[in-house]
Order: structure tokens, then C-alpha cells, then sequence
């Protein structure tokens, strides 16, 4: 039996790994069962002192997705002295999962009678991440060889003809070097920040079943998976009805799960069905011991105050291609899902055909207008910045010839987090544009429901600028 999280931190100064390291440990021990996948992909090089590790990556499912054969993804290819593989290991027990993460912790991959280790005799660096997806946790840390010359490893896997004609002729082909790495999902060796590097990624032992679950005439309905392994003690469950007053509408429920008997298989189901009266939709947090594993909205049409929202996800149930759309790197799909935010919110968008216009024009019923510029891409974010102090500009003076005197506001959506944008919203403020980062734009969605102004945002968004403009920038 693994002690508890919390034992661990108490324990951690007499670990001897760093703090990322031992938190990292820790989690995962706390999440891990019998029977879990682990998905094992990397690249090495065979040298006369072994194989050296180049990237690879760990992911550990609590069930694979129904339908999927492991089989058809395993494979190990060499070209020239590079060794490319991906390998699948199901129903692991807690032993062996042990040993993938022990193994990893030491920059060691091993599968079969092989082990690929990261270069270097120093202790690897530990570094731990944010989920992709906030609303979907996951555990995450990268393990990286430091104090030692990696010119060789950086060598073998930069793209030349030579060695992607290789790879084509391999028996397993691949379009090169490159494309061998996209199907793999591991960094290509051309960032300048670049090191030999394994990643370790685990999945919670639960999941909200979100097609399954509904909020309808003020009942709140959950259907929640759970690892055949995993203890239904260590599930947690909370929901805050929105639009609340006081606390009255927040709960915690995870007792209240039903856990039918059942078949041994992958997984087990409960069920939850708590009333949330005078609410049009609910914030659900499912958990796993420590750690939360899922956030949702579920939203009651039947509740809403908008017709916007019931007539938009009759066509969207809870707008599930919409919150897609927002996480899409294609630019269209992207702006598509932020004019759907716009309107949802009341307002009038309108994407221009012509492409030198700006991305949405959005009008308020009062006649103010929003004129958004989008990026899926951070290094866009300057040359975006000038497009739309351009463009605004062009309008305004448009507007003013014909003797209007509509308030224009710019904003800059962005689909990455605020984090990310080396701008400072005062940066943006001295060229009047407003950012909508991801976190900007989750929150607006999640409000679609509520009974708002369109004039009132457009208001709030001229203040936030003004009150930016005013604020002294930071020494």
C-alpha cells in the first residue's frame, strides 16, 4: 500500500530527488491502479556504449479508448543507427507501472531486454508542467539530461535527404525524420532550447461520462467512469449552480455516488442525481484523491434566460464543438468559435469576406462595435497588434466622414494562456486594444447562459482599457 500524497509531501525533504520530482512521485502513486496502458514511444541512438535516449515520452491510461487494438500501433523500426518504436503494454500491474516510473525517473526507458538511457552521468532535470487541457488534469513532468555536450544527439535527428529517404524505405515507412516525430508526438531537435528529454504523462483512474450526464429541470444527472482498480472512497465530486446566491447551490456530493454491482471489466460506473434549483447550469469537479481530474459545465436549457444559448446547443449539446474549436490551431475553426462566443453574448458578429479586413466585427445593440483580430499563434500576437490599430483606425475615419460617433473597440483574441503573451496588457492598452486570452475566452462561454447587456461588456471593455492607460507601467 503507497502512503497517501499528503504523507509523501511531509516526507519529501528525505527524498532525494528535486521538489518537481517528488511532488510528480508522489500524484502518481496516488493515481495509479492495476491494469492501467502504458504507451511507450521513442527515438535512440545505438552507439558502441549502448542506446543513448534522444526524446521519447510515457503515457499511462487508466483504459484505452473502446475499439482500439494496441497491436496496431506497435512498432520498432531502425534507420541507420537510430532505433524508433512505440510500444504498448496493457492490463500492467501495479508493479510494473512502478518500474516504468522508476526507470523514467532515472532517464531510462526499457522495453523488453532494451534499455535506452538519456546521455550525460549527472542527475536528469526535473521540470514539471501544466495539463494541456485545464479542464482535463493530467500529470505531467519532463525528465532532461543535463550537464553534458548533446551535439551528437542533436545531429542524429536533424532532418537531411539522406536520412529521410531511410525512413521511407524502412519497414515500417514514414515521410522522414519529421513525420516519423508528428506520429510519435515527439519534439523535433531544431529549438534552440532543445535537450534529450523523456516525458511522463498520466491520466486520472476516472472520468465524467459528459454525453451521458445531463442537467434538465433543475436536476443535475452524472455519470462517472472509474478504473475497475481504483477505489471509489478516493472519488470526489463537487458542483456550484450558477447564477448563485451566497452558497446555498454549492455542494460537495462525491458520497452520494451510486456504485451498482457489476461485471468485472475495464472499468465500473456510478451514478449521482442531486437537485440544483433556481440554476440554468452547473459547474461540476470531479476528483481522484488530492487532485481534481475533470472540470465541466453542464448547462439546462430549459433554465436559460437567453434564447441565443437553447436555440445555439440544440445543434451543440453543451457547445462541444464550440469549446473544440477554441483549443483548434486552424485559424477558421478558431474564429468561427469566438464569433459563436460573441454571439452568444448578444451581440451581432459578422466575419468579413474580404481578407484584409479584420477577423469579427461585432455589433452591440446600442451601436458600439467590437472589431476583433485572431491568433492561434503567439509569434502573430505584434503583427496582429498593428492590424488592428490599422484597421480601426480606417474605420473610425470611415465613420466620422459620414458623421458617426460609435465607440470602436479592438481586441486581440488569442488561443493560447495569458502566460504566454510576452505583451503586457498595459503594452496593449497604449494602442487602445483589449486581449482576450483563453482564459478570457473559457469564461465568456461559460457566461453565455447569464442574463447580460452586450452595451454593458462593450462599456467594461473601453474601461478596462482606460483604466490600463492610466495604471503607471511597472519599473
Amino acid at each position: 500500500m503507497f502512503p497517501s500524497a499528503e504523507v509523501q509531501r511531509a516526507n519529501m525533504d528525505n527524498l532525494p530527488h528535486s521538489l518537481d520530482e517528488q511532488l510528480f512521485s508522489a500524484e502518481a502513486k496516488e493515481w495509479l491502479t492495476d491494469r492501467y496502458t502504458v504507451d511507450i514511444r521513442y527515438i535512440a541512438q545505438a552507439t558502441g556504449h549502448g542506446n543513448v535516449l534522444i526524446n521519447g515520452s510515457m503515457l499511462f491510461y487508466a483504459w484505452m479508448q473502446e475499439g482500439l487494438d494496441h497491436n496496431d500501433f506497435e512498432f520498432e523500426i531502425v534507420v541507420g543507427d537510430l532505433i524508433v518504436g512505440q510500444k504498448i503494454l496493457t492490463n500492467a500491474s501495479l508493479a510494473d507501472l512502478r518500474k516504468c516510473i522508476d526507470n523514467a525517473i532515472g532517464g531510462e526507458i526499457v522495453v523488453g531486454t532494451k534499455i535506452m538511457k538519456l546521455p550525460g552521468t549527472a542527475p536528469p532535470h526535473y521540470l514539471r508542467s501544466e495539463p494541456f487541457d485545464e479542464w482535463n488534469n493530467t500529470l505531467r513532468i519532463r525528465i532532461s539530461s543535463m550537464g553534458v555536450d548533446t551535439t551528437a544527439q542533436r545531429q542524429a535527428v536533424l532532418p537531411n535527404p539522406l536520412l529521410d529517404n531511410k525512413f521511407r524505405k524502412a519497414r515500417i515507412p514514414f515521410d522522414g525524420l519529421r513525420d516519423a516525430l508528428r506520429w510519435l508526438a515527439l519534439p523535433e531537435a531544431t529549438a534552440n532550447d532543445w535537450r534529450p528529454s523523456l516525458d511522463l504523462m498520466i491520466y486520472p483512474p476516472v472520468a465524467l461520462n459528459t454525453n451521458e450526464s445531463k442537467f434538465t429541470n433543475g436536476k443535475l444527472s452524472l455519470v462517472i467512469e472509474l478504473a475497475e482498480e481504483a477505489k471509489t472512497r478516493n472519488v470526489g465530486v463537487s458542483v456550484a449552480g450558477s447564477p448563485h446566491v451566497g452558497v446555498s447551490l454549492r455542494k460537495q456530493i462525491g458520497g452520494d455516488i451510486d456504485w451498482p454491482e457489476h461485471a468485472k471489466q475495464s472499468k465500473r460506473i456510478g451514478v449521482a442525481e442531486i437537485e440544483v434549483k433556481n440554476a440554468h447550469s452547473a459547474f461540476v469537479t470531479l476528483s481522484y484523491g488530492s487532485n481534481y481530474a475533470q472540470r465541466h459545465w453542464l448547462g439546462d436549457p430549459s433554465a436559460s434566460k437567453k434564447i441565443r444559448y437553447p436555440a445555439a446547443q440544440t445543434f451543440d449539446s453543451e457547445l462541444r464543438k464550440i469549446r473544440k474549436m477554441l483549443q483548434s490551431n486552424d485559424s477558421p475553426s478558431f474564429e468561427k468559435a469566438v464569433a459563436a462566443i460573441f454571439f452568444l453574448s448578444g451581440f451581432a458578429p459578422f466575419l468579413p469576406v474580404e481578407q484584409e479586413g479584420p477577423d469579427i466585427i461585432c455589433i452591440t445593440p446600442g451601436g458600439q462595435i467590437i472589431m476583433v483580430e485572431c491568433t492561434t499563434k503567439t509569434t502573430d500576437a505584434q503583427s496582429k497588434i498593428g492590424n488592428l490599430v490599422l484597421r480601426r483606425n480606417q474605420l473610425l475615419e470611415n465613420l466620422r466622414k459620414g458623421r458617426h460617433s460609435n465607440t470602436v473597440i479592438a481586441v486581440l483574441a488569442v488561443k493560447c494562456a495569458r502566460a504566454d503573451i510576452l505583451e503586457t496588457d498595459g503594452d496593449l492598452a497604449q494602442h487602445d486594444v483589449l486581449l482576450w486570452a483563453k482564459e478570457n475566452l473559457q469564461a465568456g462561454l461559460s457566461a453565455v447562459q447569464n442574463r447580460v447587456d452586450p452595451d454593458e461588456i462593450a462599456s467594461a471593455m473601453s474601461a478596462t482599457i482606460n483604466a490600463l492607460k492610466a495604471t503607471p507601467a511597472p519599473n
